[in-house]
């Protein structure tokens, strides 16, 4: 069966995206595993983590303003929009992501994206839980009038996911899935990679240019551009074919 047959065949799609479905044009944004990903920079690596903000919250915001903030100004892409364009085909759609652009939500028009690692959005105080704007913090050290360091609402190294409101949620969407895509992620991160295994009931799509750990079990794997893939799959569908 082609991707297309498998989208006409569900009732409810559920995606499951990683950094790969945000570097496609015109978004564009790096990844963070692959050959060039932004991973390969140990020291950003080290920097983005829960003991470096607390230590020395200075020169965390300095880089993660940098690398991080610009991202609130790309624009989605085909992928991003594939989940609006089903849901007005009658599809029950939702997006389970491990990426933290916010395009998945952005691009929703009501069903349910659920953002494993956070999102670019707000910054919460860890002292009282105020929560402001990043857009408050793109200057200095952004200071809450508690006298703490505002901390961005993305999972850092050495955070914990947010299981009662995001993971376990997106695990029962997936559950009760009739066809997972999974798109753009190597599946190696650990537990957001678990999520596709609660999948077992339906068939999987595997759209990533690398081969993943899960490639065996997958109904179709392609390994062209994911937003080539669903753009022309959706396209017959939107035509009645």
């Amino acid at each position: 069966m082609a991707l297309a047959d498998y989208l006409r065949s569900a009732r409810r799609v559920v995606f499951f995206t990683g950094a790969g479905a945000s570097t496609e044009e015109p978004t564009a944004l790096p990844d963070f595993r692959s050959a060039r990903g932004l991973w390969r920079n140990r020291t950003l690596m080290e920097t983005l983590t829960r003991d470096t903000f607390f230590a020395d919250p200075e020169g965390f915001w300095e880089v993660f303003r940098e690398v991080f903030l610009p991202w609130k100004s790309a624009h989605p892409n085909s992928i991003h929009r594939a989940p609006a364009r089903l849901a007005a085909l009658g599809k029950e759609v939702g997006v389970v992501t491990q990426n933290i652009d916010g395009l998945d939500l952005r691009c929703s028009t009501g069903y349910p994206v659920f953002e494993l690692h956070g999102q670019l959005r707000t910054a919460t105080c860890p002292s009282c839980a105020a929560q402001v704007s990043t857009d408050q913090c793109e200057k200095g050290i952004p200071r809450c009038a508690c006298g703490a360091v505002f901390k961005p609402d993305v999972v850092l190294f050495g955070d914990p996911l947010d299981y009662e409101n995001v993971y376990l949620p997106a695990r029962e969407l997936i559950a009760a899935a009739d066809f997972l895509v999974v798109v753009g992620t190597s599946l190696s991160v650990s537990p957001a990679n678990d999520l596709v295994l609660a999948s077992s009931r339906a068939p999987v799509a595997l759209l990533n240019r690398d081969p993943t750990p899960l490639d065996e079990r997958a109904a179709l794997v392609e390994r062209r551009s994911a937003g080539t893939a669903l753009r022309e799959a959706i396209d017959l569908l939107e035509r009645g074919k």
